[in-house]
């Protein structure tokens, strides 16, 4: 699957090509593949809710999907840091440097929040595509973020 390696590599600046590396390493750890399934279930669950189980007039404003957007950013950002930033102090992340024989590792707590934040983003832009998607399952926040 490396359509979420290609997603995530559109934001691998931010976190950096040594994080990258490691995640694109099905063997080891967090990789991409988890991470965007992850991502992608947390999204729809956080958009199904809004247009399907909390489909009631009083969250049909702009501000009740800002709140269900917000919701959605903050859980994938927390997905998306703290199960790699674990895998950054178990060591799963050192590699071997050939000049000196020593495990080393090249990925810093830095990158590991920075990685978060480029999850929180793509996930953004996935609530935005289930959003559409879900609207038409919906009877009262059908309009939601857009009023009619």
């Amino acid at each position: 699957m490396d359509f979420f390696a290609l997603l995530y590599s559109w934001l691998v600046n931010w976190y950096g090509s040594d994080l990258d590396a490691f995640l694109c390493n099905p063997d080891k750890g967090m990789n991409y593949v988890i991470l965007g399934l992850g991502t992608l279930i947390i999204s729809f669950f956080v958009a199904f809710l809004y247009y399907v189980v909390f489909d009631k007039p009083k969250w049909a404003h702009w501000w009740c999907w800002i709140i269900a957007l917000g919701i959605n950013g903050f859980l994938n950002f927390w997905w998306g840091w703290q199960p790699v930033l674990q895998n950054y102090y178990d060591g799963d992340m050192d590699v071997l440097n050939e000049q000196t024989g020593k495990m080393v590792c090249y990925v810093q707590e830095g990158n590991c929040f920075m990685f978060g934040v480029a999850n929180m983003i793509l996930a953004i832009l996935l609530f935005v595509v289930f959003s559409v998607i879900c609207r038409f399952f919906s009877t009262n926040v059908k309009y939601s973020p857009l009023c009619k």
